[in-house]
């Protein structure tokens, strides 16, 4: 094709054909490279996130679970100082049931 006036041949639309399906391959495969370029970024972002959420997440999750404990620590030792301040109370009262006993001079019922 030297000669622009000169009518196509076939041969002229068979290398121009050839040519515009090297140029459209080549085109193509850099096209592919960019997108897979760019989901692979994508990717490591969504995953950064992902895991970034997911520690966020556990961190909330276990200063939680620790204010709980705390919480959870603090009742039952103040239910372990009550139960001990009953059991005080009933060894008294267990005490003085036996003064007034040994003083009237009554048996015990399991003495009979």
């Amino acid at each position: 094709m030297d000669n622009c006036d000169a009518p196509a041949t076939k041969a002229d639309l068979a290398a121009l054909e050839a040519r515009l399906e090297q140029r459209t391959k080549a085109d193509l495969a850099s096209l592919e490279e960019r997108i897979q370029a760019d989901l692979a970024q994508v990717k490591d972002q969504l995953l950064e996130t992902i895991l970034e959420k997911v520690s966020d997440s556990e961190t909330r999750l276990l200063t939680a679970f620790y204010s709980f404990t705390r919480s959870n620590e603090q009742r039952q030792s103040q239910l372990e100082g009550n139960e001990i301040a009953h059991r005080v109370r009933l060894a008294t009262h267990d005490s003085r049931i036996t003064e007034i006993e040994r003083r009237l001079n009554i048996p015990k019922p399991d003495q009979s």
